[in-house]
Order: structure tokens, then C-alpha cells, then sequence
């Protein structure tokens, strides 16, 4: 579990023409390892200090969050945040990251192998004649059908290129229940970025497709160019994961389909 603590003697507090200004450090412990992105999950906690949000009654936001690893944690990082007086870079319209999302979808088939029919039982042909001399012969016989995949994108006004989420979430399927999508059917096929409103903020495409009997990938076993009739799952018959899992909860997406 990531907990956020705030290293109170490390609070800065200066003052210049330009108004005051603020820094404090903030303990991210409780990290998962990344291999990819080591700092992602600490940079969007949702225990820290937001963009925006305030310092005191001094009139100063947060206008800047860096994160370093902690040495002294194999899974923690420190992440300092700055306040000053906002000026038009760094304050977003009200329409920031918060806005609500726009939907779009697109329903479509892809070709796929089946070996069971909506029973889940296997496509079987049994035979005895003469081709087999009077033997009972069974084979588990393929069939092509269409399998409907569901697309579509969610579009929000954010207030920061989503770097680090696209490191963390591109080519990986939700590990939980997102909304009403069943664990690993999910899978996030890009986040990408346009600036809006002057650059004042970026306008975030998130693109999913949806596969109702999941993303993992089904191993058969085959033998003389035939799935056995007698397989089962476990076997003769597998499913691997073979994308990562992320929570998708963490894209802070209100979706309303």
C-alpha cells in the first residue's frame, strides 16, 4: 500500500519580487516495483499535493512536483513539491484535469479460432466405418468465427503532458474491475497528447479495446495436426498472461458509457 508522508523540516519558505514562495519534501513509500518506470506510481499518488492546490492562506499553488529515488528505500522515493504565486503557465482553466471525459466508441469483429462452441463444449466428430477399419475415431475440429471487440476513446482537458501514465498504462489490460469491465478484458492501446487553449493545456486521447473472454492467449496442444479430443484445460490446454496488469482505477477516469 503507497502511503505519503510529509517531511515537515524540510519546508522552505522565501520571498522575492515575484511573491513567496514554498518547497516541502514528501516520503512516497510503499511503491511497487516498475521496471519500467521506477518513479511513475510515486509521481501520480493521489496523496499528494495536487497542481493548483493551495499553500496556506499566502496565495501561493503548487506549480511544480520532482521526484528522485530514496536511497535509503529499495521501494520509496521523495518527491519535492514547490508552490509559488501561479502565472498563466502554469494555471490552467477551470476545465483542467479534472474535466469530464468524452466519449467515443467503435464496435467492430476480429477473425479468431474456436475450438468449443457457446456451450464451451469442444467441436467433436466421432466416426466408425470402413476408413477406419470399424475403429472409433473422434477429432476436435476448429472453427473460424467473429469475435466482437469493443474501441473506444476517452478525451479530457489535462493540465500536463500524461508522460508518466503512458509509460505506465500503454500496452497493459486492468488487473481490477473497471467499471463495468471484467478483470484483464481491458487493454489500453495508446495515450497520447495535443495542446489546447493556447498551450495552456493538453487535450488527452486514451484509446481501450474491450475483449470479453480476456487478453490472455490460449496454448493447445496438437498432435498429428489435430487438437486431442480427451484435452482439457490444464491438460493439453493453457491461458498466459501475456500483457501486464495495472490498475486502472489510477487513470483517474470517470467513464460513463
Amino acid at each position: 500500500m503507497i502511503e505519503v508522508n510529509p517531511l515537515k523540516e524540510s519546508l522552505e519558505l522565501s520571498e522575492s519580487a515575484e511573491g513567496m514562495q514554498a518547497t516541502m519534501n514528501y516520503m512516497v513509500t510503499g511503491l511497487p516495483v516498475d521496471p519500467d518506470f521506477p518513479l511513475a506510481d510515486a509521481m501520480i499518488s493521489p496523496k499528494l499535493p495536487k497542481f493548483g492546490e493551495p499553500f496556506g492562506r499566502f496565495g501561493i499553488q503548487v506549480v511544480e512536483r520532482v521526484a528522485n529515488v530514496n536511497p535509503n528505500l529499495s521501494s520509496g522515493a521523495i518527491v519535492s513539491i514547490k508552490w509559488a504565486v501561479p502565472d498563466s503557465k502554469d494555471t490552467p482553466p477551470s476545465t483542467g484535469s479534472k474535466s469530464k471525459p468524452r466519449i467515443e466508441m467503435k464496435v467492430g469483429t476480429i477473425s479468431e479460432t474456436t475450438l468449443t462452441d457457446i456451450k464451451g463444449d469442444f467441436l467433436k466428430l466421432v466416426y466408425r466405418g470402413t476408413a477406419t477399419g470399424g475403429a472409433r475415431l473422434t477429432q476436435v475440429q476448429e472453427a473460424e468465427i467473429q469475435k466482437p471487440v469493443f474501441r473506444f476513446t476517452a478525451r479530457r482537458d489535462e493540465d500536463k503532458i500524461p508522460f508518466l501514465l503512458a509509460k505506465k498504462f500503454i500496452a497493459k489490460v486492468n488487473s481490477t474491475t473497471f467499471y463495468d469491465f471484467e478483470p484483464k478484458t481491458l487493454l489500453c492501446l495508446g495515450i497520447s497528447n495535443t495542446e489546447s487553449n493556447k498551450g495552456l493545456t493538453q487535450e488527452v486521447l486514451y484509446e481501450f479495446a474491450w475483449k470479453e473472454d480476456t487478453w490472455r492467449h490460449e496454448a493447445r496442444l496438437v498432435l498429428g495436426g489435430r487438437f486431442p479430443a480427451d484435452a482439457s484445460l490444464g491438460n493439453g490446454l493453457e491461458l498466459y498472461d501475456v500483457f501486464l496488469s495495472r490498475d486502472f482505477r489510477e487513470l483517474g477516469l470517470s467513464l460513463a458509457l
